[in-house]
């Protein structure tokens, strides 16, 4: 639960290390800015929508990928009843290591890693071959969404393999000059150059307590009524909101990963043991490492 009574919205779970989706109608109403506990993936099949992450918006046309790692704030911009047909795609973060597959293809979730100077990448628009082959992919795994033959699973399984394989190739930053260079510029509509550098502020530092409204403003040179109306402008939360989300965040991917929860607690910037735990407990309707349950996800967009 985020200051001030805000809090995302969430309608789901990731019971399993994948789930996939395909949805044909858009969401009935606006869909909040919201964020996932593990990796998504959306190709747009058909429609031409705006997509927010993380204050950035992309313009989408079908056949791009967009990839939302774990903890990005993002949300679609559509207007009324468009067209927004999709295959949505959720993988929990740990995919890689299940069974053998860290072995066999230890790059396998390289679409999700930061590419060079910590860029990263999330829109994927390509040509040619390599876009030809992704939608058939991707076609393939459309029809393996409602197929239940015994043997569909594992099926799905490798199908998301090849398609992963393929979107780690297609990642990284596209060679000056080159088709997909131009979409992808094309693709991302901009972010404000000062909400930027805000957002990498906040994730420095994350870890100090003392980060807020006024500690950003200072930073800055801002207003404190400037930060916070441009943070609801583009992020379309409040500051506070903002930080409070990563906290938890962060802190429950520590205690996912074995790390003791009082530790987790301080070392995601709060600076109480109960003001963690009640946040906590109101964000995920249990307390900090209960049962270490499947991470929550959020409404199929």
């Amino acid at each position: 639960m985020a200051k001030g009574g805000e809090s995302y919205q969430k309608t789901g779970y990731l019971r399993g290390q994948f789930h996939l989706f395909y949805l044909k109608e858009p969401p009935r109403g606006p869909v909040p800015v919201h964020y996932h506990d593990f990796h998504k993936i959306m190709i747009l099949l058909d429609g031409a929508i705006r997509y927010s992450i993380e204050g950035r918006e992309y313009a989408l046309v079908p056949g791009d990928v967009v990839l939302v790692r774990a903890g990005e704030l993002h949300a679609p911009l559509f207007p009324e009843n468009a067209v927004y047909e999709r295959l949505i795609i959720y993988l929990a973060r740990d995919f890689a290591r299940d069974d053998s597959l860290a072995a066999e293809c230890p790059q396998l979730m390289q679409c999700f890693a930061p590419g060079p100077e910590q860029s990263l990448q999330r829109v994927i628009r390509l040509s040619g071959e390599k876009a030809r082959r992704i939608s058939r992919t991707g076609a393939d795994l459309v029809r393996l969404v409602r197929d239940e033959r015994p043997d569909a699973p594992f099926f799905r399984k490798i199908k998301l393999c090849e398609l992963l394989i393929l979107l780690g190739r297609a990642s990284g930053p596209a060679r000056e000059g080159t088709p997909e260079a131009e979409a992808e510029r094309q693709a991302a509509a901009g972010q404000d150059p000062m909400l930027a550098q805000i957002l990498q502020y906040i994730a420095l530092n994350l870890r100090e307590p003392d980060l807020g409204i006024d500690s950003i403003a200072g930073q800055f040179a801002l207003s404190r009524s400037g930060l916070m109306h441009l943070f609801r402008r583009r992020m379309g939360c409040s500051v506070g909101s903002y930080i409070a989300e990563k906290r938890l965040f962060a802190a429950r991917s520590s205690i996912a990963e074995g790390m003791p929860v009082t530790q987790a607690c301080y070392e995601s910037g709060f600076g109480s043991y109960g003001a963690f735990y009640h946040a906590y407990r109101r964000r995920y309707g249990a307390p900090p490492g209960a049962g270490r349950s499947p991470l929550p996800g959020v409404m199929e967009e």
